[in-house]
């Protein structure tokens, strides 16, 4: 493991709404919203799209399809917790 690999943070395996976005710093809210949304309508295609936007807490498979549509944020490795 390279010195610049130990410096980079772990991913979430759950995160808050709110750590998605703290994340992405440099990338608009509106993008990382829409992101969030899809990923939770690519996961739970039967839920209702209120309670999705509505709910705060987002598990791995749904941070795990956030970092495939956005890409792995600056300072991350490319590893969960």
């Amino acid at each position: 493991m390279t010195e610049e690999q130990t410096q980079k943070k772990l991913l979430p395996c759950g995160a808050f709404k709110r750590e998605i976005y703290a994340m992405y710093p440099k990338t608009p809210d509106s993008v990382i919203r829409d992101a969030i949304f899809e990923a939770q309508k690519a996961i739970y295609p039967d839920k209702d799209e209120k309670k999705l936007k509505n709910g705060q807490w987002l598990r791995r498979n749904v941070v795990e399809k956030i970092i495939e549509l956005e890409g792995v944020p600056a300072g991350y490795q490319n590893k969960f917790k």
